[in-house]
């Protein structure tokens, strides 16, 4: 409503912070996805610059100078990142779902090879989307390993966002890197298709 009548909302950045608990929820078998289906279905993720919190109450976002540098495509690929653990979260409530309808019913399609085949490929094609923007990540910013080495030269919202998205650019470490809270997002889905694909 806020937005039909000013064509914009000013609080774009609470759906954005809510958004992103509910992924969390949902990788934590905590929680359904409800509002992040509700979300994507209206079309209503708000664009990166307007995920910023405002520095004043009742003010707008702003980019400053310092900043654009690096905004909002720190913001637009850890949105991708949000977007893929979203992915890795209904994958984990499938395979949850698969796995106690085989316990419980016995369906013989959860023992078919093609069913396998095409778990293994929904899982692999999140790995590759993870690996897509470790890499997208590395060519848009280069600079990063300096960044780590040197916070205090970046601006302190930059930083913050740096730290969320920054397992991406790992080369060397793997996708699930404990000091992330977005790889932890992986860690929990790996732990959820562990716990739903074994004795498959």
């Amino acid at each position: 409503m806020r937005r039909q009548a000013q064509s914009v909302d000013h609080f774009d950045f609470i759906i954005w912070m809510i958004y992103c608990i509910d992924v969390y929820a949902l990788l934590s078998a905590s929680g359904t996805g409800m509002f992040v289906e509700v979300v994507l279905k209206q079309n209503m993720l708000p664009l990166p610059e307007r995920c910023l919190l405002p520095d004043r109450e009742g003010q707008p976002q702003v980019i400053y100078p310092e900043e654009r540098a690096y905004f909002p495509g720190i913001i637009s690929i850890n949105q991708e990142i949000v977007l893929i653990a979203l992915q890795a979260g209904r994958l984990g409530r499938a395979l949850r779902a698969e796995a106690n309808q085989r316990h419980f019913g016995g369906a013989s399609h959860i023992h078919d090879d093609n069913y396998h085949m095409e778990r293994y490929n929904r899982i692999q094609s999140l790995h590759q989307g993870l690996r897509d923007l470790r890499i997208k990540w590395i060519s848009q910013f280069p600079h990063y390993w300096t960044w780590l080495r040197a916070p205090e030269n970046l601006p302190p919202r930059v930083f913050e966002w740096v730290e969320h998205v920054g397992c991406m650019s790992f080369s060397n470490r793997n996708l699930t890197d404990e000091y992330s809270p977005t790889c932890y997002s992986a860690s929990v889905y790996s732990i959820h298709t562990a716990a739903c694909t074994q004795d498959s």
